[in-house]
């Protein structure tokens, strides 16, 4: 989990890549897409949403896979381009709405479901 959200254990996560050539090494290009949960950072209820991020990504042969992706012969491995690409496009602070009025910070009441009754600051 990376900052209250995450991807679950058994949602699909896809990734529709074009690999190409490039200079002794592949360039990777596509969409990444998956679903993820967390709480709204306002009232911490449930929220869900789906991850659609671009990719574009070098792999060469002997990188050090600080810059680039490692190209291993003629093969190479989707799986670290993709967890990286959830990770960073994983909301930080998602909201179940963009109007949440979120908790009453003296009571802890929803306000989104009417007052709570405290005195206004």
């Amino acid at each position: 989990m990376v900052t209250g959200t995450y991807v679950p254990d058994d949602a699909a996560i896809e990734a529709d890549v074009v690999l190409e050539p490039v200079h002794g090494g592949v360039m990777a290009s596509g969409h990444v897409r998956a679903g993820w949960v967390g709480s709204c950072r306002r009232c911490l209820e449930p929220v869900t949403g789906t991850l659609e991020t671009e990719v574009r990504e070098l792999y060469e042969p002997g990188s050090d896979e600080t810059e680039t992706y490692l190209l291993n012969g003629d093969q190479l491995d989707l799986e670290p381009l993709v967890r990286d690409a959830v990770l960073l496009g994983l909301p930080q602070a998602p909201l179940c709405e963009e109007g949440c009025r979120g908790l009453c910070a003296t009571c802890g009441a929803e306000l989104d479901q009417g007052p709570c009754g405290c005195p206004d600051p």
